[in-house]
């Protein structure tokens, strides 16, 4: 009984340590509403930016019929909510071959003797009144 007991123990901690152990900056995506109308899903290829450095996000637009939308050059409108955020080229990106892309970078900018904190920012993804978010982590230059 002690033997089973050990065994189930060093199997749970094992267990454990692997779940524990995972690289949680991974990929992110968001998820889709339910309701008529269009839908976006915006993914972005990590989930937290170090100043001076990329993220990239692809969004995805759906119809009211649950199709993906392949091409449209009204685009899809890219936004974030925290300073020293800014978009490749431009914030409104045409829709082709499915999806929507763009580069989000970010640039601490400030100073030693006055650091900024890292900061949550909701970024997020609209299309014909369809709107969804993400959240990813920007990490000051400080830490």
């Amino acid at each position: 009984m002690k033997a089973m007991a050990g065994i189930t123990l060093v199997l749970m901690l094992t267990l454990s340590l692997l779940l524990g152990c995972g690289d949680d900056n991974g990929p992110i995506s968001s998820s889709t509403v339910g309701g008529t109308g269009y839908k976006v899903v915006l993914s972005a290829s990590n989930s937290s930016v170090r100043s001076g450095g990329t993220v990239a996000l692809t969004a995805v637009a759906y119809d009211q019929d649950g199709k993906v939308i392949l091409v449209d050059d009204d685009g899809i409108t890219f936004q974030a909510n925290a300073g020293g955020v800014t978009f490749d080229s431009s914030a409104k990106m045409k829709i082709t071959g499915g999806a929507a892309t763009t580069v989000m970078k970010y640039e601490d900018t400030s100073s030693t003797d006055n650091p900024d904190f890292s900061q949550a920012c909701l970024v997020s993804a609209s299309y014909r009144g369809a709107l969804t978010s993400i959240e990813i982590v920007l990490v000051a230059k400080a830490f």
